[in-house]
C-alpha cells in the first residue's frame, strides 16, 4: 500500500506539473495574445497619431492661410481708414467752402433785397417828382398863359395910346 500512495504521488505531482505547464502555456499564450493586441494597438495609434499629424499640418496650413489673410484684411482696412480720413477732411473742407458759399449767398440776396426796395422807393419818389412836376409844369403853363393874356391886353392898351 505504501506503494499506492507513491504512485497517487507522483500522479498528483504530475498533473501539478501539467497543470503548471499548461498554466505557464496559457499564461504565454495570453502574454502572446496581449502582446500582439499591444502590438495592434500601437500599430493603430502609430496610423491615428498619422492622421492626427496630416490633421494637425493641415490645420496649421489652414490657420497659416487665416492669418495671410488676417493681414491682407488689416492692410486694406488701414487703407480704407487712411482713404476714409482723407474723404473726411474732404468733406469738412467742402462744407466750410459751401457754408461760406451759403453766407456770401445770403448776403448778396440780402443786399439785392434792399437794393430792390430803394429802387422800389427811388420809383415811388420819381413818380411823385414826376407828378409834381408835371403839375408844376401845368401850373407854369396856366401862369404864362395867364401873363401872355394879361400881357397882351397891356400890349393893345399901350398900342391905344
Amino acid at each position: 500500500m505504501p506503494c499506492t500512495s507513491k504512485n497517487t504521488q507522483s500522479k498528483g505531482d504530475q498533473l501539478k506539473a501539467a497543470r503548471e505547464a499548461k498554466s505557464e502555456k496559457q499564461v504565454i499564450a495570453e502574454s502572446d495574445t496581449a502582446w500582439n493586441d499591444l502590438w495592434s494597438e500601437f500599430n493603430e495609434s502609430k496610423a491615428y497619431t498619422k492622421q492626427l499629424e496630416h490633421k494637425l499640418s493641415d490645420e496649421i496650413a489652414e490657420c497659416e492661410k487665416f492669418h495671410s489673410d488676417l493681414e491682407n484684411f488689416q492692410q486694406k482696412l488701414q487703407q480704407l481708414m487712411t482713404e476714409l480720413d482723407s474723404l473726411k477732411k474732404k468733406y469738412n473742407e467742402r462744407y466750410q467752402e459751401l457754408r461760406l458759399e451759403r453766407q456770401i449767398a445770403k448776403r448778396r440776396q440780402t443786399r439785392i433785397e434792399g437794393l430792390k426796395e430803394q429802387m422800389k422807393i427811388l420809383k415811388e419818389a420819381e413818380t411823385q417828382a414826376n407828378k409834381k412836376f408835371f403839375k408844376y409844369a401845368q401850373d407854369t403853363k396856366v401862369s404864362l398863359d395867364y401873363l401872355k393874356a394879361t400881357n397882351g391886353g397891356l400890349k393893345m392898351n399901350s398900342q391905344s395910346l
